[in-house]
């Protein structure tokens, strides 16, 4: 290297690390500037998932009065679950929450909607890995309706597994409502019954 060179290549590390100061300064503003933005829009749609699982005409803000209940998910009892609550002039409507079933592709994410008696009226896939024709068919809007009514996964040829697995699911939840009603509607008529 010659000496020219040589004198060259502190002012050119000098700018490299500028840049480089300067471009990682610049993508910390943006990500902070845009932060807000971003948890408003992930608020906006956990509330739009959440409306369609709760009962209509409920007044309240479910997502400021969410709480947790340790143990209503069957597949991790460990694990605290978000509940958020309906109510209409002050009296609980319903409840929602999320569970996993294990689908034969991996876990199916579920939103569950509780009526006011503490019954699942509603049961919305937010995620799964399901294979296309086989297990996902049977997570269609429909399908869970009939699969639910039924109470027979033999109704989905090629897609037993996944069927199966929503029933259990949807049994041992329905045992975990039962077990922690006093926790999910305090002080309520509904639980008056149902945990003893």
């Amino acid at each position: 290297m010659s000496a020219r060179a040589a004198d060259r290549l502190p002012i050119s590390l000098s700018k490299t690390l500028l840049a480089l100061l300067l471009g990682g300064g610049l993508i910390l503003g943006v990500a902070k500037l845009t932060q807000p933005l971003a948890a408003a829009q992930s608020a906006r749609q956990t509330l739009a998932q959440v409306r369609s699982a709760l009962p209509a005409g409920f007044d309240n803000d479910p997502l400021a009065e969410r709480f947790s209940v340790l143990g209503l998910d069957p597949s991790q009892p460990q694990r605290a679950v978000t509940v958020w609550p309906a109510r209409r002039a002050g009296t609980l409507t319903g409840l929602a929450f999320e569970v996993q079933a294990p689908g034969y592709g991996g876990p199916i994410r579920l939103l569950l909607g509780l009526d006011a008696e503490a019954q699942i009226a509603q049961v919305r896939v937010l995620a799964h890995t399901e294979t296309a024709g086989y297990g996902a068919p049977v997570l269609l809007p429909a399908a869970l309706s009939a699969l639910r009514a039924d109470g027979s996964a033999d109704q989905f040829a090629g897609a037993t597994v996944t069927a199966d697995a929503l029933l259990r699911t949807l049994a041992a939840t329905e045992r975990q409502i039962k077990a922690r009603c006093a926790q999910l509607a305090p002080n309520s008529l509904v639980c008056e019954g149902r945990t003893r």
